[in-house]
């Protein structure tokens, strides 16, 4: 699956969106506390090398690194 088709796929799921676009950016917020406060994160390479399984028969999806 491409970039393009992914994010095409994204923009047509509607239904699986929170309802309150407050709640998507409170979670953000959130998110970006914690990181800024020291929490966990995932090294760019191992994420790079995660979006590069996609689509292939080896492909994990979900949280595959609990640190």
């Amino acid at each position: 699956m491409s970039v393009a088709e992914l994010i095409a796929e994204l923009a047509t799921l509607e239904s699986d969106q929170p309802e309150d676009e407050n709640d998507i950016i409170a979670e953000l917020d959130r998110c970006r506390a914690a990181v800024e406060a020291g929490g966990r994160t995932v090294p760019r390479s191992e994420v790079v090398r995660w979006l590069e399984g996609w689509g292939t028969p080896d492909f994990k999806p979900g949280r595959q690194h609990q640190r």
